[in-house]
């Protein structure tokens, strides 16, 4: 059976495209793309919405998947202006545009950086702020740090602001962390 990615019907999906998109024809804006739970492209020039079955990844097995786990858009793909052709490769882009939400391919670094950014959103003080921070760019480089030393961070954490790692941001943390740091945190 051959791939194909495009539905029996090429009506327009509000649910999937941001206003303004898809970015086909005399159009200047964002295609959408189709990618595996590991990040490799199966396609990035899509103008259509695709169907729900994609299919697995030709190079790892993973699942493909054409919309954000969280607020169901399109994944963006190439940008699309009239008139000019892109050689360059694409790199899936890390979070969705739509919510902000991480892919499922972000990596540790992608996952700190989500931290950093609800962090921005809380009613801390600076100085607060600057030790929450401190402490998850040391995180950032897990390879770097033993695991009695993350401990010792996500405590800190834990106690400098213990508002912030509730909901959205312990959802993203307890993906941080080995189980021994959720059960000795108690975030887990």
């Amino acid at each position: 059976m051959k791939f194909d990615p495009y539905p029996t019907s090429p009506a327009p999906d509000p649910t999937f495209w941001r206003p303004g998109e898809p970015g086909d024809g005399a159009a200047h804006g964002y295609q959408a793309a189709i990618v595996c739970h590991r990040g490799h492209v199966a396609l990035a020039t899509l103008t259509r919405v695709p169907g729900e079955d994609l299919g697995f990844c030709n190079e790892c097995g993973s699942k493909l998947i054409a919309r954000c786990r969280n607020c169901r858009i399109r994944i963006r793909g190439r940008e699309h202006a009239p008139g000019y052709a892109d050689w360059t490769e694409f790199v899936p882009p890390k979070f969705c545009d739509g919510c902000g939400e991480p892919h499922p391919w972000v990596d540790r670094a992608g996952r700190i950086n989500q931290l950093e950014n609800l962090l921005d959103e809380e009613e801390i003080d600076e100085a607060t702020r600057l030790l929450v921070m401190e402490d998850l760019d040391r995180l950032r480089q897990v390879e770097d740090v033993p695991e009695e030393r993350q401990l010792v961070y996500w405590k800190r954490i834990k106690t400098a602001a213990p508002h912030f790692l509730t909901e959205t941001a312990l959802k993203i943390a307890v993906t941080l962390m080995t189980e021994k740091i959720k059960k000795e945190t108690g975030l887990g």
